[in-house]
């Protein structure tokens, strides 16, 4: 027995309220948008069993009530933190043209970079001689395989 117009009314009230621009925007304001109608659902849901109930719901040490009162409450703080991240998020982006529905979604073009901030790609390694496995035979000419014999002796790097 959900109101669906007025969850429609809330939802035209926050984008004209917020007007948001971007996509991270819109998710935000859908969150607040959400967290805005389940505060006022579990307000409705406690005025009905206030209404139902013989005692008083402020001194009730119904189980009901008090995970009503916390969900409230994680969903109040949450509403808070969401206004604070839409608040500096917009604060962040500079203000950009409304997203359209299927419009096309092209990259931004590249724009050129002054070569003194640019790297340059040094060439690629090459050994000078062959590389000598740790199971090959020893080129000292010993007998030995290379991992027994002068590996030993090589200098750490």
């Amino acid at each position: 027995d959900e109101d669906h117009f007025h969850f429609d009314c809330i939802c035209e009230t926050f984008e004209f309220d917020l007007q948001p621009q971007t996509t991270v925007e819109y998710t935000l304001v859908e969150l607040i948008i959400l967290a805005t109608w389940n505060i006022q659902r579990a307000n409705r849901v406690e005025a009905n069993l206030a209404r139902t109930e013989v005692v008083d719901p402020l001194l009730s040490t119904s189980k009901i009530i008090d995970r009503i009162h916390a969900f409230r409450h994680r969903t109040e703080r949450s509403l808070l933190k969401l206004l604070n991240e839409f608040r500096r998020v917009r604060s962040e982006t500079p203000p950009t043209k409304p997203i359209l529905q299927n419009e096309p979604n092209f990259p931004a073009p590249l724009q050129f970079i002054p070569a003194q901030y640019t790297r340059q790609k040094s060439p690629p390694y090459v050994r000078p001689d062959a590389k000598i496995g740790r199971n090959d035979l020893c080129p000292c000419k010993s007998g030995r395989k290379f991992k027994q014999c002068c590996l030993q002796n090589e200098p750490n790097p």
